[in-house]
């Protein structure tokens, strides 16, 4: 497998790589630490910056922009083996050296995921321009420098170098151009790259909301995905990544096998087997996805403004009466009867 060539899989492939079955979370305790500069002296915010990321994430050097005090936060969420932040600061350059390396070698890739601000990047062989919406992968091990002229807020994902080599068979990428993808909701955006920001986000925000070992296992596979092609990854991931390919297009009456095959690159034989392994056919997990949309339209108080008509047609319904059977069928009460069950229903999703 080639490290930073990422495939573009003509089928999803065989289930690779599953991970146990048992939960081992309880044996992990999830470690969240906040750090911010506000509050400090103007003349110490770098330094103590500067000496809470060696610590925290990567040895680097840190200057702000035209005088202005550095104002930084960060979040740190350390796993058994991967490690999330969150960062956001105003305008600054950030510089890792050669005498940094040496003094705090990381053994690791990093992965920054731009949320906002743009910002460029800086190595040996050339410079990268890059946006919100951006991620880039590089090793932490070789000499960068980063510039935030609008400030920043971003993620980011340390990886250890030994377990990097096991999803991509190359501990030490980036001997030339950093890997970049792009994330989010642009008609360009990589799926796997997406929901790794998904879940480091939801992550942070919300510590002890899900498993460790869940948490660090679908990141660990979906990165298999962002190097290795769709084949590379488990079949819990195939399927989350139809799913959420076919969510996206739901309002398209026309969104079909076919066309889902298509925007997946598979063949609707694979695309078939994949969902049924989840016990769905392809037309009834186009249909749950509209119907719990269409669901979410309506028990919410937005929907005042709009007919039963409408929903149907904004959640990809070709016909008003097969939506109000379907919706019907799913939920024991017509669309029409949502205002009776509004209150139960905002309550069992609270």
């Amino acid at each position: 497998m080639t490290a930073f060539a990422p495939t573009n899989d003509s089928a999803f492939g065989p289930t690779a790589n599953e991970l146990p079955e048992e939960d081992i979370s309880g044996q992990f305790v999830v470690a969240s630490e906040t750090f911010s500069t506000r509050g400090l002296r103007g003349a110490d915010r770098v330094e103590k910056w500067e000496n809470h990321n060696a610590k925290a994430l990567l040895g680097l050097a840190a200057q702000s922009i035209d005088e202005e005090p550095l104002n930084a936060t960060e979040i740190n969420l350390h796993l058994p083996r991967l490690h999330f932040a969150h960062v956001s600061a105003n305008a600054h350059v950030i510089e890792r050296t050669a005498a940094h390396i040496r003094k705090t070698p990381a053994d690791s890739i990093v992965m920054y995921l731009a949320l906002f601000g743009d910002a460029f990047f800086y190595h040996r062989d050339g410079v990268r321009n890059l946006g919100p919406g951006s991620a880039i992968v590089w090793d932490s091990d070789r000499p960068f420098m980063r510039g935030f002229a609008k400030g920043l807020k971003e993620l980011v994902l340390i990886v250890p170098k030994p377990l990097f080599a096991e999803i991509t068979d190359d501990a030490t990428p980036h001997r030339g151009d950093p890997f970049v993808s792009a994330f989010g909701s642009s008609r360009q955006a990589n799926e796997f790259t997406t929901q790794i920001a998904t879940i480091m986000s939801d992550a942070i925000r919300e510590p002890g909301s899900r498993g460790l070992r869940e948490t660090e296992g679908e990141v660990v596979d979906l990165l298999r995905g962002l190097f290795g092609g769709a084949s590379a990854t488990g079949a819990t991931t195939q399927f989350r990544m139809l799913s959420r390919i076919a969510q996206r297009h739901l309002r398209d009456p026309n969104l079909s096998a076919a066309m889902l095959s298509g925007l997946a690159g598979m063949s609707s034989r694979q695309l078939s087997r994949i969902v049924a392994q989840e016990g769905y056919s392809v037309p009834s997990l186009l249909l749950e996805h509209r119907l719990e949309l269409a669901m979410r339209i309506l028990a919410s108080r937005r929907s005042s403004t709009m007919s039963i008509g409408d929903v149907a047609t904004f959640c990809g319904f070709s016909s008003l009466p097969h939506f109000s059977r379907s919706f019907r069928a799913r939920y024991g009460f017509a669309p029409s009867a949502i205002d009776a069950h509004r209150d139960s229903l905002t309550q069992t999703s609270i």
